[in-house]
């Protein structure tokens, strides 16, 4: 007989990665709005992350420009 024990369901293996997906857009957006200045929109913000996670890169919701730290959060997020 199977020893069933240690099975976890799809949907707690999930969990994790999902929580962890999570928390790196919500770090990533609040350090866009923080880098801003407060001054970008939360969805500027959020849309910023996402494009930046997903790698679409289609259009920039905030003016990064040439502005070197934006650069670099970009790159390291």
């Amino acid at each position: 007989m199977r020893d069933f024990s240690d099975y976890r369901s799809p949907l707690r293996q999930l969990v994790r990665p999902i929580a962890l997906l999570m928390g790196i857009f919500g770090i990533g957006t609040v350090g866009y709005w923080l880098l801003g200045g407060g001054t970008w929109s939360w969805m500027d913000c959020a849309y910023m992350t996402v494009l930046t996670l997903s790698t679409v890169g289609f259009h920039e919701a905030v003016p990064i420009g040439a502005d070197t730290l934006l650069r670099a959060y970009t790159l390291s997020l």
